[in-house]
């Protein structure tokens, strides 16, 4: 997939518009585990990118640690989330790649950012099982 990289984004007519529809930080804390969920799972490639207008723009790119787990990952969103409120919150959509040399193929997932929050986004890869019969 083409990207356009955030920093460079931010050097285009349109940054301004994104950036004023989503003043706030959310974060994302991304945790890959296998074996249904009981292990951690090491290395694993998480691309995460927001499609703005014609573009593909790329926000994070990374590995987990040996928990599994990649950790405060910022990404732009709108307001917060009131406290109290029974009001669905302004969010902004953003996609995940996820992908781990011998485990399932490329995993793709869109979640949501609120302003102000931690979304945590648990993924489970199993091993990619190819028996051959003789």
């Amino acid at each position: 997939m083409d990207y356009i990289l955030f920093d460079d984004f931010k050097n285009m007519d349109i940054y301004e518009d994104f950036k004023k529809k989503n003043p706030l930080l959310g974060m994302i804390k991304v945790q890959v585990t296998t074996a249904s969920s009981s292990l951690p799972l090491e290395d694993v490639s998480i691309e995460i990118y927001k499609d703005i207008g014609e573009y593909d723009v790329l926000f994070f790119q990374g590995k987990t640690n040996s928990s599994g787990i990649i950790d405060s990952i910022l990404l732009p969103a709108p307001g917060k989330v009131p406290i109290g409120s029974l009001e669905i919150p302004e969010y902004a959509v953003y996609t995940m790649n996820v992908f781990k040399e011998g485990f399932d193929s490329l995993k793709k997932y869109s979640f949501a950012v609120y302003g102000g929050v931690e979304v945590l986004q648990n993924i489970v890869m199993n091993a990619d099982v190819n028996i051959e019969k003789n």
